[in-house]
């Protein structure tokens, strides 16, 4: 084998070629420009124009008339609600059941329910007061109740008294 030799090149860079000279362009004189053409001038009447005639005329006043507004619509009458006894409303009253929790706990109170009568029906019970044990069994009596009203809505409240034998 052959010893192995190793020469440095040295990178040649080739550059671009330089710009084409610009071509001196001859300076021109300044010349005056030819006249334009002759044109002969041919008189014509200029077109008649009718010049409208403004007069100026008095506008009326605008008169502004001020927005009123509509009056609103009158509320309808709320229905009349009677507040009476509900014994002389109700003749025929169904008696709450004592349920059967509060007899296992032995549980007593008092309840106090507003109802609410339109055309002789109870048509909505509410519980004022009392334990909530006895809620439902008042309120499923109150709407068994048959009643006897006018055309209005009564509302009537009647208490009621759980006590253990």
């Amino acid at each position: 084998m052959k010893p192995l030799e190793a020469v440095v090149i040295q990178e040649v860079a080739i550059q671009p070629p330089p710009p084409e000279p610009k071509a001196a362009k001859p300076l021109a004189s300044k010349k005056e420009a030819p006249p334009p053409p002759f044109m002969p001038q041919v008189e014509a009447p200029a077109p008649a124009t009718a010049v409208a005639q403004i007069e100026a005329a008095p506008t009326p006043p605008v008169v502004v008339q001020p927005v009123v507004p509509a009056p609103p619509p009158a509320p309808p009458a709320p229905p009349a609600q009677v507040h009476t006894d509900i014994a002389i409303v109700c003749p025929v009253q169904v008696p709450p059941e004592m349920p059967r929790r509060a007899l296992i706990d032995g549980t007593q109170g008092a309840v106090k329910a507003q109802a609410t009568i339109q055309n002789g029906i109870v048509r909505s019970v509410a519980i004022l007061s009392g334990p909530r044990i006895f809620h439902d069994a008042v309120r499923s009596a109150m709407l068994k109740y048959k009643c006897t009203s006018g055309t209005g809505e009564v509302v009537a409240i009647q208490d009621f008294n759980f006590r253990l034998q």
